[in-house]
């Protein structure tokens, strides 16, 4: 069981927090990552993947020159110091200009430059690792998905040592320099190796490790039902062990900090016992963060259907243009304000969950609050919560902006 207590003190204040920067950003949208989608190549072909190559063709994806005139745009019309660049994929290593363009975007003064990989080319070179930091690169996530053998059923390779080694390897050597973390989804494959899986980032020196549920999205849609979807039981008892090792952390119990990264609103209880008050679920796709694809065109997120994203093209049209005028879309979110939506009593701190899980209607296929809500007494455990019902009460004396 949790040995914190979801509803200390402190929570009314992070609760009242959480609402004041959702209304802030709703009045004041701000550009604060830019997701570039460098390529939809991958050297995997993981049954997870949230954005798979299907529709990649060799020729498809910007020229060296065609992204850096965009970024120089953007740099001139918004202040890079302000932005981090996410560059992520597919598989951003496949693309052979990544050292140059990194570059390129930090001598921009990009805030930060950030490349997300799966890690099978760092462990092929290393040197790769010493050319993109040397470039720029300030922050590096790498997946690790289990063990061995979850790592190998998940991923499809056995790589699981040779990844290990690039962590420790990036540690030693550029622990001041790069801010480094994990990605891993857990799923029916490697659930029980987690634990262990921490506490083996744990002896390597990591500080920082985000955990997620599939997403059922891309290529995991069609095989969410059978292979990635953890039971209720199984959910709850990840939530449960995040929640633990958090306060083992807050405590100086636990050296490093792992949270559960955003797949959607999961209930008050369960977002304050396992993210910080900077990751308390907000999706601010739109509104805070927006992608460059990897043909050009102009998002809010790669994980978003196109028919509900592509706000424009940036071959064609300045990024700046279509962030001030096309994304109204996704800053009013009242239009979302349906189905189970409609009435649900946690809207306020939600506002319709993630939109890479609503259609092209903005109709919800999915919510992990719903299927939170299956565990634990869930609404039980919120009604007996006096400080939480306190919390509620003052935090609904708010004005509402959108």
């Amino acid at each position: 069981m949790i040995n914190s207590n979801p509803y200390s003190n402190e929570m009314p204040r992070r609760l009242r927090e959480h609402i004041g920067n959702i209304e802030q950003i709703l009045i004041r949208p701000k550009l604060r990552t830019l997701v570039w989608e460098a390529t939809r190549n991958c050297n995997l072909s993981c049954r997870h993947c949230c954005i798979p190559k299907a529709d990649w063709r060799i020729g498809s994806e910007l020229t060296t020159q065609q992204a850096k005139r965009i970024f120089a745009e953007i740099a001139e019309d918004l202040n890079p110091k302000e932005i981090h660049v996410a560059i992520t994929g597919g598989e951003p290593t496949l693309r052979k200009d990544l050292i140059e363009m990194v570059k390129f975007l930090s001598d921009l003064s990009f805030k930060t430059v950030g490349v997300d990989s799966n890690g099978i080319n760092y462990a092929k070179d290393l040197s790769l690792l010493d050319k993109l930091v040397e470039a720029g690169m300030t922050v590096g996530t790498i997946g690790v998905d289990g063990l061995r053998e979850g790592y190998k059923k998940t991923r499809g390779v056995d790589y699981f040592n040779k990844i290990i080694n690039v962590l420790r390897y990036v540690i030693s050597k550029y622990s001041d320099m790069l801010y480094l973390t994990t990605f891993t989804v857990v799923n029916n494959y490697n659930k029980n190796e987690i634990p262990e899986l921490m506490e083996i980032l744990v002896d390597i020196g990591l500080k920082y490790a985000r955990v997620s549920p599939v997403s059922k999205i891309g290529r995991a849609a069609s095989v969410y039902e059978r292979l990635y979807k953890l039971s209720p039981q199984d959910l709850y008892s990840l939530l449960q062990w995040i929640a633990n090792k958090r306060e083992e952390y807050k405590c100086g119990k636990f050296p490093m900090e792992i949270e559960l990264s955003d797949d959607g609103w999961c209930g008050l209880k369960y977002e304050l016992l396992t993210k910080s008050i900077e990751h308390i679920f907000f999706c601010a796709t739109g509104i805070t963060v927006a992608s460059i694809l990897y043909d050009g065109k102009i998002s809010a997120c790669p994980h978003i259907s196109r028919d509900l994203t592509i706000q424009g093209d940036a071959l064609k049209e300045r990024f700046s243009d279509v962030w001030n005028n096309r994304f109204q879309l996704f800053r009013n979110k009242n239009w979302l304000k349906k189905g189970k939506c409609k009435n649900c009593e946690e809207w306020l701190y939600c506002r319709g969950g993630p939109m890479h899980y609503r259609d092209k209607n903005g109709t919800m296929k999915r919510c992990i609050y719903d299927e939170v809500k299956e565990v634990d007494h869930y609404e039980e455990s919120l009604k007996s919560a006096e400080a939480l019902t306190t919390a509620r009460i003052k935090i609904k004396d708010l004005p509402i902006i959108a």
